[in-house]
Parts: C-alpha cells; sequence; structure tokens
C-alpha cells in the first residue's frame, strides 16, 4: 500500500474573505514528482504554502503526516542578517547534526553551484540567482521528506539550472517533490504527476503517461499577451517580434490553443513535431 506524503480534503483559503482556493481535495503519494500549474493568479503558490503549513485552510483540512518539510521560496526573504555560508551552516545544523558532516555538504553544493566568492558575503547583499542557490542548498541540506519548490528556476543561469535538475534527479532518497513552474522543460525533466489549477480550482490531477508526443503550433500573437505565460505550455521559438512557434506536448496542445485564441491570438500553423 502506497504512503501519502499530502491528503487534502475540501480546502479552500481566502485573504479578507475573498476566495483564493475552492475547496480543493487531492493525495500526493510520497516519492511522487509534482507540478502545480496554473496561469498567474491561478492559486498555485498559495496552494504550495498550505501544504508547508505557511497558511492555515480558511476551511478543510490538509495533512502532511508529520514529515520534514523543506520549502523555497520564490522570492528569498530580504531581512537574513547572516552571510550566505553562515546562513546555510546555521540552517543545516538547526536539528542537532554534526557541524563538520554540514560542512562538508555546505562546501560541496557551494563548488558545485560556483558560490565560492559570494560564501562570505551578506545574503541582503547578493542577486536574486545567488539567493535562490541558496535557498535551493539550504532545502536539501535538511533531508526533508517532502521538497516544496515554488519557481525554482526564476534568476538561475543556463548552467545553474542544468546543475540544478541533475541535482534533483540524483537525489538518492525516498521523497515527495511538489513544486511549481512556468517552462515546460522543468515538467518535462522532474514531473511524474501534473496538478492544473485554474481561478482556485483543481481542473486536471493526473500522472504523465506521454512525455514524447510533441506539437508545433505557429501563432501571431496579440499586444495583451504575456509571452512569459507561453512557457508553461512549452518551448517557445521566436520568428519574428509577432510570430512564435511553440513546441508542445501533444496533452498540452488543447488547452494552449484554446489559451491562445481566448487572448486573441492568430494560429497560423498547428502540426506535429517530428
Amino acid at each position: 500500500m502506497k504512503e501519502y506524503a499530502v491528503q487534502a480534503s475540501y480546502i479552500t483559503k481566502k485573504f479578507d474573505n475573498v476566495p483564493i482556493l475552492h475547496d480543493l481535495s487531492f493525495e500526493i503519494h510520497q516519492n511522487t514528482k509534482l507540478a502545480i500549474l496554473g496561469h498567474n493568479g491561478s492559486g498555485k503558490s498559495s496552494l504550495l504554502k498550505l501544504i508547508a503549513n505557511i497558511y492555515v485552510p480558511t476551511s478543510g483540512e490538509i495533512n502532511t503526516h508529520g514529515k520534514k518539510i523543506g520549502y523555497v521560496p520564490e522570492h528569498f526573504p530580504d531581512n537574513i542578517r547572516f552571510k550566505l555560508r553562515e546562513y546555510l551552516l546555521h540552517m543545516g545544523t538547526m536539528e542537532g547534526k554534526e557541524k563538520h558532516t554540514v560542512q562538508k555538504k555546505i562546501d560541496y553544493y557551494i563548488d558545485l553551484f560556483q558560490l565560492e566568492p559570494f560564501k562570505n558575503t551578506l545574503l541582503k547583499h547578493c542577486s536574486k540567482g545567488t539567493k535562490q542557490k541558496a535557498g535551493l542548498i539550504q532545502a536539501i541540506l535538511t533531508d526533508c521528506d517532502i521538497l516544496l519548490l515554488d519557481e525554482p528556476l526564476t534568476g538561475l543561469d543556463d548552467e545553474s539550472k542544468k546543475i540544478f535538475l541533475d541535482m534533483i534527479q540524483n537525489i538518492d532518497r525516498d521523497f515527495a517533490l511538489i513544486f511549481t513552474a512556468h517552462e515546460q522543460e522543468t515538467v518535462d525533466l522532474l514531473a511524474e504527476e501534473i496538478l492544473v489549477l485554474e481561478n482556485g480550482k483543481i481542473i486536471r490531477h493526473e500522472a504523465i503517461t506521454e512525455r514524447t508526443k510533441m506539437k508545433s503550433i505557429t501563432v501571431r500573437i496579440s499586444k495583451q499577451l504575456d509571452r512569459e505565460e507561453l512557457k508553461m505550455y512549452g518551448e517557445i521559438i521566436s520568428k519574428t517580434e509577432n510570430t512564435v512557434e511553440l513546441v508542445v506536448t501533444s496533452r498540452e496542445s488543447d488547452d494552449c490553443l484554446l489559451y491562445l485564441l481566448e487572448n486573441d491570438c492568430s494560429i497560423i500553423e498547428v502540426k506535429e513535431k517530428l
């Protein structure tokens, strides 16, 4: 029988009496990698904070079964007074781990992410990308049972993205990975399941069973459309200023086409990607 990492029953979250999430029920098994998807404002970050126990549901119940949770927000706190290495050492030894063991791990990750020049820099003076790397390392150091990542690749350069993805894929212990992402590449490389939100409601929760079939959508985009939003569907290949090719999985193509049409875009061509 599979062990559950998270179970939620009819959870609703309101801010100032305005519902952000509506009656969500779902189950996530331990040792599962789940991507939470949806457009900006759909409730992805709020759901992640509910799982992390940062938010408390307005109604309903969410149960993480006493598991240890590691959480990396999209925006690293600005008021941390520690230097980078001091912060990692402080967080890594909070649960009584031996200092020299934690130091060895920290030095490995600092070298891996090329953070040596910044290890004695105050975190509040570090760049967004450096802070993001520190947050990722901190979460890994906790040996958590549930790892929650909110837009984990935000602010990372291409090399650091590859290092991070390789690091996650090579963790040799059981844990549940739950993350939000705009980039379809991240979803394809990491996720085994997807949970899709729309206006604070779950519209789809399913295992990923088809990764290889791709479609090419050539589209003339409207002025009102934010190109960054399209990254949740797949890779963007610019052709001209207003025309792009989207390479998306077959399973996402219908949703992508509907989104484009709803935003007054003109579909030029749809074809199988060879």
